[in-house]
């Protein structure tokens, strides 16, 4: 009898205990295969209690009522161990299954790690929070304070504020983040962003549209990002920071950016970008920016201030104001190259004012070019205020450019570098050291291959090509200005002539030895108004040009743009006698090969002897049968 008793009591106390567990959720096991179901505020307020189970919320969730939003608010799910709050984290698995939690409220603000999930290592996937009010002091986040797991596919509205590593969505994030939003008002001091407020892990697809406020590395997705690329996201809220401010990301270093813009109003003082506010070691590409930039020093269009950051593939398209280096890519530009990029909007700076930098050292520009407005009472260039040891090939400015002291059509100053292959359209006024291409020329700089057609205005130092060449070592060679259109009859620099002798077709005397592989004559006058145009920004390299595809074959490359040696993909019904070549944007041809015979199509990878030949840049790829081309396609290197 008494074992029966014992039997009964143990099957009693069990049942108790299970109903118990059960009835904190509206049903599940816990199990990935049959997880807890999720659907008051209650249950939801049980998931701390069982950190390492799977969970799926069932219904809309209201978190804007007694208790959660009274006092303090809501108690974060998961600690981090690392705090004096010491605790587990969240490891399991929370599935919002497209549903949301509305009204989500917390007020600590000499607290770390708040957020709806204070700490997780877990995965959050598919869950959307609405009117959220977060306060805290470091690690501050909509969704998660300090994330070292997995966000997919989720959402935060409302405002969060806090001090150090602040964001919308994420405070502090070490895991994944993708295809996730926030719109959130975001307030903060040091690392601060409209996604997150410091991100060490990965993202891809991601945006915030809330404006953004804070002290230093502020950003309009994220404030600081350290050392993981970020590709395909954007950010369009408006971004006000004292320094390394940006609309897309304050402070990056040591990560790449892809495939990303901005399109918010930046406001700061130092280190201010339309992208970027401070960029050290990361590459930039397939980039822009279309928001009203102002700041006081090192302001750019994408970047206030790169260092070793090669800019590829990407433009400004808003106004840039500052006070000292602004620029409408970059406001300061050293040990980087600038690639196929372009600035259409105004740029101001009292202080080294240029359409693409306003100070570069020890870098290139390439193919690119500026047609918004330049002006500026110090050193102003069309393309570049100063360039220090660097180089500017196959680009050109067609914008006004004005100024007071060291104005320039294309350069302000130059020291020490050289300048080929480069054209200036528009008018030059300034007072003292005025150049129709270059103001003031020193310390062996060369110009070569150029020519501007722009009137030229000023008092002293005036030239239609150079205003000043300083010293016998540096040297203007086949470069040329118009005397008719500037008024000017002389120059530090170049050989003036007539009009008629620079428009097509132009005297024998004039754009002697020049690449016409690099440069095309304006035939019909439909292009450059009769002035020769560089061929790279009509679609043509050298003497190959693109031609159309005929339907039995084509020529792909892929990635774009490619970080190592990429993949050539060739189709053709034509039969062998099949061969491709490689030129790069002078029409040079660096590589060519033989296709064996195939049928239909064919992937390989580009042979290591061809890569050792391609730096960073544009080339052109192109099938042949025989000495016919019969496609063709471009691939952008970026190593």
């Amino acid at each position: 009898m008494k074992k029966r008793n014992l039997f009964w009591l143990a099957l009693t106390l069990f049942s108790m205990l299970s109903f118990s567990l059960f009835a904190q959720f509206a049903g599940g096991s816990g199990t990935p295969q049959d997880p807890w179901q999720v659907a008051t505020a209650g249950q939801l307020n049980q998931v701390r209690n069982y950190l390492e189970s799977c969970f799926i919320q069932t219904a809309d969730i209201d978190l804007g009522v007694a208790p959660y939003n009274e006092g303090e608010g809501w108690e974060p799910i998961g600690k981090p161990y690392r705090q004096p709050y010491f605790g587990p984290s969240f490891q399991g698995v929370y599935n919002g299954n497209g549903h949301s939690i509305t009204g989500l409220y917390i007020n600590r603000p000499e607290v770390d790690n708040q957020g709806l999930f204070g700490f997780s290592n877990g995965t959050i996937k598919n869950l959307g929070l609405e009117e959220i009010d977060v306060k805290g002091f470091e690690n501050v986040g909509g969704l998660v304070g300090l994330n070292e797991g997995s966000i997919v596919n989720c959402h935060s509205k409302g405002i969060v504020a806090g001090e150090w590593y602040v964001g919308g969505l994420v405070g502090f994030n070490e895991g994944s983040i993708n295809s996730s939003y926030s719109t959130v008002d975001v307030t903060g001091g040091d690392r601060v962003g409209g996604l997150m407020g410091f991100n060490q892990g990965y993202m891809n697809n991601c945006h915030a549209t809330g404006d953004v406020n804070g002290f230093s590395a502020v950003g309009g997705l994220v404030g600081f990002n350290d050392g993981v690329s970020i590709q395909n996201c954007h950010s369009s809220g408006n971004v006000t920071g004292h320094s390394h401010t940006g609309g897309f990301i304050g402070l990056n270093q040591h990560g790449d950016i892809i495939n990303c813009h901005s399109t918010g109003d930046v406001l700061g003082e130092y280190y201010i970008g339309g992208l970027v506010g401070n960029n050290y070691q990361g590459a930039i590409s397939e980039c822009y920016n279309t928001g009203i930039i102002r700041g006081t020093s090192w302001v750019g269009g994408l970047v206030g201030y790169n260092v070793f950051g090669n800019i590829s593939n990407s433009y400004n398209a808003k106004a840039v104001t500052g006070s000292d280096m602004a620029g409408g890519l970059a406001g300061y530009n050293e040990a980087s190259d600038i690639n196929n990029c372009y600035n259409t909007r105004g740029i101001y700076s009292v202080d080294r004012s240029g359409g693409l930098v306003g100070h570069l050292v020890n870098g290139s520009i390439i193919n690119s070019y500026n047609t918004g407005r330049i002006s500026g009472h110090i050193i102003v260039g069309g393309l570049v205020a100063v360039i220090e040891v660097g180089s500017i090939t196959s680009s050109y400015n067609s914008a006004d450019v004005s100024g007071t002291r060291r104005i320039g059509g294309l350069v302000g100053e130059s020291n020490g570098s050289s300048i080929d292959n480069c054209y200036c359209t528009g008018c030059v006024w300034g007072y003292e050291f005025v150049g129709g291409l270059l103001a003031w020329n020193s310390y062996t700089s060369t110009v070569s291959n150029c020519y501007c057609n722009g009137e030229v205005t000023g008092e002293i130092g005036i030239g239609g090509l150079i205003g000043l060449n300083i010293n016998d070592f540096s040297s203007i060679v086949h470069s040329y200005w118009d005397i008719q259109k500037s008024g000017q009859t002389r120059s530090g620099g170049g050989e003036g002539r007539l009009t008629a002798q620079m428009q097509f077709p132009h005297s024998n005397n004039t754009y002697v030895a020049w690449d016409w592989e690099i440069w095309a004559p304006d035939v019909d006058q439909t292009r450059n108004n009769g002035y020769p145009y560089l061929k790279y920004f009509y679609g043509e390299v050298g003497n190959h040009d693109l031609v159309e595809p005929i339907p039995e074959a084509c020529i792909s490359a892929y990635p774009q743009p490619a970080s190592q040696k990429p993949s050539i993909s060739v189709k053709n019904d034509l039969g062998d006698d099949l061969s491709y070549t490689i030129y790069n944007i002078r029409g040079q041809k660096l590589y060519s090969a033989k296709i064996l015979y195939f049928n239909k199509e064919q992937t390989f990878e580009l042979p290591g002897e061809a890569w050792k030949l391609m730096p960073n840049g544009v080339y052109l790829l192109t099938l042949e049968k025989g000495n016919r081309n019969i496609a063709s396609t471009r691939l952008v290197v970026l190593k």
